[in-house]
C-alpha cells in the first residue's frame, strides 16, 4: 500500500522528485521486512557462487593427476562414491578416517571427500571443499518441490569436480541406507539426477545382525527420555525379542518348511538397502566391518577401487592409514537411564527432581569404582538379566542366516571367504558380544531391592 502510494505521487508531479511520502510504522516494518528477504535471497545465491566458483578456483592449487584420469573412470565416466551407512556400521569412525586422509586423496588420488567431516576437522584446510551438510538430503528428496539446499549444495560441488575431469568424489551420509528403503520410483528419480554424468558407486557398511540390534537400540533411547519424566526405555531384552517375535519365528519356519520363504531384507538394513538400491543403480557394494585390518584403510584400498590403487599399493601408506583413522566410539549401556526410570515409577522421587542431573549422578555412582557395593550393580551377575538361552541361540541362528545371505554375493567385499575361517570368525565374535553382557542389561528390580542404593536414591530427591 505505502508502495502505491509513492508510484501515484510519481505519476502525479510528472519528472519531480520521486520522494516517498510518509508511511505508518506498520508500513515500514513491512517495507523493511521485504528488504531483508529480499537481501537474504541475494546472500544465499553469492554464497551459492562463491561455492561453485571461488571454493573451485582454489582448488586447482591441489595437485591434479591428470594422467591418472582414465584409471579413475568407468565407462568413461567419472565415479562418484556414495556411501550411505547403514547407520552403527562403524560409519563415525569412517568419516573420522576419511576426513584426516582428505588432503592426501586428493592430493595423491584425485579423489575429493565431500563430507560428513568428523568434528574438530576442517575440510577446507584439508582439501579445500566446504563440508556438506548431508543429513538433510534424504529431506530435499522428499520435498514436495524435490529440491533444496542440500540437494543443490551437492549438485554444485558435483558439477564442479567433473568440469576438472579427473576428479573423483565421495560423500558419506549413513542415514542414507533406510531414508531410501520403500521409496517410490518419483524420489528415486531425484537421487539419480543428482550425479547424472557420474558412475555411481553406492557403498553399504555390513554389521553382524547379533551385534547391530542391541547397538541400534542403545542409539535410539539413549537420549530421548533425558528431561521428561512421563517417558521411559523400553527393555533391551524386550526389545530384542519383539525383533526375534517378529522375524525369528519367520526363520525358524523357513528352516522346517521348504515351502516358506524368509525375507531378509524386512530383518537386516543392509539387505534391504542392497534390495533397493539394486534397482535403480547399476554399481552397488557391501563392505563387510568385520574383516581384519584397519577398517579406514579396508575401506579406503577395497571399496574406492580403482580410484586408491595407486595410493593403496606405496609401502608407507599401510602404516600412516593405521595412524589416522580415527578412534572408535565406546559402546554403552543405559543402566542408569533404565535405574531412575524404574525408581521414579516405584515412588522414590516424590520431589521430581531434574531427570537428567538424577541420572548423570547414579551414572558416576554406578562408575565409581571406589565405591565396590555400587560398582557390582552394572558388573555382578545377580543383578544382570540376560536374553534367554533359546533366545540367544535364536538370535545366533538368525544372525548366521542372514550373514550367509549376503556373504557369497559378487557385491560383498570381504577378505575371510572361506567357510571354515568365516564361521569360526563369526562364532568368535558372538562369544565375544556374549562374554561382554552385550545381549544383557541391569535387573532393575533386584538393585532397587538393595537398601544402600535405596538410601542413596533418598539423597537425589534435592537434585
Amino acid at each position: 500500500a505505502c508502495r502505491a502510494r509513492w508510484q501515484g505521487t510519481v505519476r502525479a508531479v510528472g519528472l519531480g522528485r520521486m520522494t516517498l511520502p510518509a508511511c505508518s510504522i506498520a508500513q515500514r516494518v513491512a517495507r523493511y521486512c521485504c528488504y531483508y528477504v529480499v537481501m537474504m535471497m541475494i546472500v544465499r545465491q553469492l554464497r551459492l557462487f562463491l561455492l561453485v566458483t571461488n571454493r573451485g578456483m582454489t582448488a586447482t592449487s591441489m595437485p591434479d593427476n591428470r594422467s591418472s584420469s582414465k584409471s579413475s573412470r568407468i565407462n568413461g565416466k567419472p565415479i562418484f562414491f556414495f556411501h550411505i551407512g547403514i547407520p552403527k556400521s562403524g560409519t563415525t569412525t569412517l568419516q573420522c578416517g576419511l576426513s584426516n586422509l582428505a588432503k592426501r586423496l586428493a592430493s595423491e588420488a584425485s579423489l575429493y571427500f565431500l563430507g560428513k567431516s568428523c568434528g574438530g576437522i576442517d575440510l577446507l584446510q584439508q582439501n579445500n571443499e566446504t563440508a556438506l551438510r548431508p543429513h538433510y538430503l534424504q529431506f530435499n528428496l522428499k520435498s514436495k518441490e524435490g529440491t533444496g539446499y542440500a540437494m543443490t549444495e551437492l549438485q554444485n560441488r558435483l558439477q564442479y569436480h567433473y568440469s576438472l575431469h579427473g576428479h573423483s568424489t565421495l560423500l558419506s551420509v549413513e542415514a542414507m541406507a533406510a531414508a531410501m528403503v520403500g521409496e517410490p520410483p518419483e524420489i528415486w528419480h531425484r537421487l539419480l539426477n543428482i550425479s547424472q554424468d557420474w558412475h555411481t558407486r553406492i557403498l553399504i557398511g555390513y554389521r553382524h545382525f547379533f551385534e547391530w540390534l542391541p547397538s541400534v537400540y542403545f542409539q535410539a533411547h539413549q537420549n530421548g527420555a533425558n528431561k521428561n519424566w512421563l517417558k521411559s526405555r523400553p527393555s533391551l531384552i524386550d526389545y530384542m525379542h519383539q525383533h526375534q517375535l517378529v522375524h525369528g519365528v519367520e526363520w525358524e519356519t523357513a528352516v522346517q518348511q521348504s515351502n516358506a520363504t524368509f525375507v531378509a531384507a524386512e530383518v537386516h538394513p543392509t539387505i534391504a538397502a542392497f534390495r533397493d538400491y539394486s534397482k535403480y543403480f547399476d554399481d552397488v557394494q557391501i563392505f563387510d566391518i568385520h574383516q581384519s585390518g584397519d577398517l579406514t584403510q579396508n575401506f579406503v584400498c577395497e571399496m574406492l577401487s580403482p580410484v586408491t590403487d595407486r595410493f593403496c599399493q606405496k609401502d608407507s601408506n599401510a602404516e600412516v592409514l593405521l595412524h589416522q583413522s580415527g578412534a572408535e566410539r565406546q559402546s554403552f549401556f543405559l543402566d542408569a537411564e533404565r535405574l531412575t526410570e524404574a525408581a521414579f515409577q516405584k515412588g522414590y522421587f516424590s520431589n521430581q527432581p531434574n531427570k537428567a542431573n538424577t541420572i548423570k549422578a547414579i551414572s558416576t555412582k554406578l562408575l565409581d569404582s571406589s565405591s565396590p557395593s555400587f560398582s557390582n550393580f552394572t558388573t555382578h551377575p545377580y543383578y544382570r538379566v540376560c536374553l534367554s538361552t533359546v533366545g540367544e541361540r535364536r538370535l545366533y541362528n538368525m544372525s548366521w542366516s542372514l550373514y550367509q545371505d549376503i556373504r557369497h554375493d559378487p557385491a560383498f567385499h570381504s577378505h575371510t571367504q572361506e567357510e571354515s575361517s568365516t564361521k569360526e570368525a563369526f562364532d568368535q565374535l558372538f562369544e565375544t558380544a556374549r562374554a561382554k553382557q552385550k545381549f544383557c542389561e541391569i535387573d532393575t528390580d533386584r538393585v532397587l531391592a538393595d537398601v544402600v542404593f535405596r538410601s542413596y536414591l533418598e539423597t537425589l530427591n534435592t537434585i
